[in-house]
């Protein structure tokens, strides 16, 4: 892989088409009625949005569905909210070239395709802040996708705390180490899992 950012001016109106969406009345009646926000993964500030150049495709842009405190959910409950957002979703995406999303053991995934290649898409996870500052992931059980729990996001503890004590060269060096993580990832671990990874690393001077 050969992973390089995407400028922010490019980045601009696929930003600005998920703004619209929770700013709809749909989506902006589920940020309400579940208590979250979105936000988008690495931060709109810190841009840290990338191609994959060696397959000349376009990109992928992660979101997070975020509760604001923990609240305890039954299975049902958990499936029931990610298809609510996976829906509201698909009725507004599609007006835009973007297929219907497919429900994933963790995200919510959209592609808009041109031809044989990947034009662009987004990622949807839902989150949840968990009692000691870590977060979880909204995660199937099983293929059939009937049960679901919260997946505990490893060394996630205090991640909002930590992320935002990182500015000056540290900035410069986050970018490099979570470009570096995407272009060495055999585990093929989510974006988020490596941003913790690499923002815990500086943290604790490594």
């Amino acid at each position: 892989m050969a992973y390089e950012y995407v400028s922010k001016g490019e980045l601009k109106e696929y930003k600005y088409l998920v703004n619209n969406f929770f700013r709809d009345e749909n989506g902006k009646e589920l940020l309400i009625k579940h208590k979250c926000y979105y936000r988008l993964v690495g931060s709109s500030k810190r841009n840290l949005v990338l191609r994959d150049g060696a397959k000349n495709d376009g990109f992928d842009l992660d979101y997070q569905i975020v509760f604001y405190e923990y609240k305890k959910m039954k299975s049902d409950e958990m499936i029931e909210i990610k298809r609510e957002f996976k829906l509201a979703l698909d009725k507004f995406l599609t007006n835009y070239g973007y297929k219907n999303g497919e429900d994933s053991t963790t995200a919510i995934t959209y592609k808009k395709i041109d031809g044989d290649k990947i034009n662009t898409g987004y990622d949807f996870v839902l989150l949840m802040p968990l009692k000691d500052n870590s977060f979880a992931v909204f995660k199937y059980n099983d293929q059939e996708k009937t049960t679901m729990h919260l997946a505990q996001v490893k060394d996630s503890k205090d991640f909002n705390k930590n992320y935002k004590k990182i500015k000056g060269e540290d900035s410069s060096k986050l970018r490099n180490d979570y470009k570096e993580a995407k272009n060495n990832n055999p585990q093929n671990k989510r974006s988020f899992s490596l941003l913790v990874e690499c923002v815990n690393n500086i943290i604790n001077g490594k």
